[in-house]
């Protein structure tokens, strides 16, 4: 699907057209074979990049094809309870911007719908906006999954459940999947600062590509911060089932030590032989109290030894 919005104005609404005009934004989602050949022949647009734009694997990174700058990066969404990301292409050009994506994406919608303002018509503007909301969704989803780690925590009195284990090591792999793509855009926005790229020639939009550059250095400490948090809250969730467990592995071993006393006394008078006071009318109340006096004697023991 590919379609041509405008705006009237500066702080106008966006209108969909369907003539190609400057200040262009066209939008891209799940293109075919047949659109992409479109793509290229009609705006002289690289169709292999446009390809790696449906990658779901594809990293970001940023590169130029003549007069054109392409822009990958991955835009986070919560599906339901879970969180993933999932890969975005910024074409940016002096007349238009294109953006491409492999599904529909809540945060183009919610700009598309008037939900969220586009400020400003001229193509670089516009991506700043878009991609400055972009590091605002990481900052909004990174703060809500530290909260989701710190309410396991605080609910960790009531005993350390498996699924929390699990959740856990989910949080931490959507962390280190978001800080690689972080770390990466990073990088690239350190080239598009850099006036020498070409890509930003007006110094206010320097001066935003750098806020840009100043979030995602602190998103990148948030995102370290989040991810220790909830690798050691698991690391001390593992420790105290560990301890749990063998706890009751020590409290069964000493059971068990414990009733072989009667099954040891027992089995002697279970032998064909003769034995002392075999004939003896209370011999069994004598071997009854007696083992029961081994066993508490060795329960005593246990516990002073802090074996139980």
């Amino acid at each position: 699907m590919v379609k041509l919005y405008r705006k009237t104005g500066s702080a106008g609404p966006l209108i969909e057209t369907d003539k190609m005009a400057e200040r262009t934004w066209i939008y891209v989602e799940a293109p075919d074979a047949e659109e992409i050949e479109m793509l290229r022949d009609r705006w002289d647009l690289d169709a292999g990049h446009i390809q790696d734009a449906l990658d779901p694997y594809e990293v970001p990174r940023f590169e130029t094809e003549g007069e054109a700058a392409y822009i990958f990066t991955r835009v986070p969404e919560q599906l339901d309870d879970s969180f993933t990301t999932t890969p975005v292409l910024f074409i940016l050009t002096r007349r238009f911007i294109v953006t491409v994506v492999s599904r529909r994406i809540e945060l183009f919608d919610q700009f598309l719908s008037g939900t969220l303002v586009l400020s400003g018509t001229k193509p670089a503007t516009v991506f700043l906006r878009l991609f400055g909301e972009v590091i605002n969704r990481y900052s909004t989803y990174i703060v809500r999954i530290n909260k989701r780690v710190v309410s396991l925590a605080a609910v960790s009195g009531d005993g350390i459940r498996n699924r929390d284990i699990i959740a856990l090591v989910s949080y931490e792999y959507i962390l280190n999947d978001w800080l690689n793509a972080i770390v990466q855009t990073n990088a690239f926005l350190r080239n598009l600062a850099d006036p020498r790229s070409g890509i930003f020639v007006n110094k206010l939009e320097r001066e935003k590509v750098e806020d840009l550059l100043l979030a995602t250095g602190q998103l990148i400490a948030l995102s370290k911060s989040s991810l220790l948090h909830a690798k050691n809250f698991r690391d001390a969730s593992q420790t105290i089932l560990t301890n749990t467990l063998n706890r009751v592995i020590k409290f069964f071993t000493t059971l068990t030590i414990v009733m072989t006393i009667p099954t040891i006394i027992a089995s002697f008078y279970g032998m064909n032989v003769r034995l002392p006071r075999a004939n003896s009318d209370t011999v069994f109340i004598e071997i009854l109290l007696g083992t029961l006096g081994l066993m508490a004697g060795l329960l005593v023991l246990f516990l002073r030894k802090n074996w139980l």
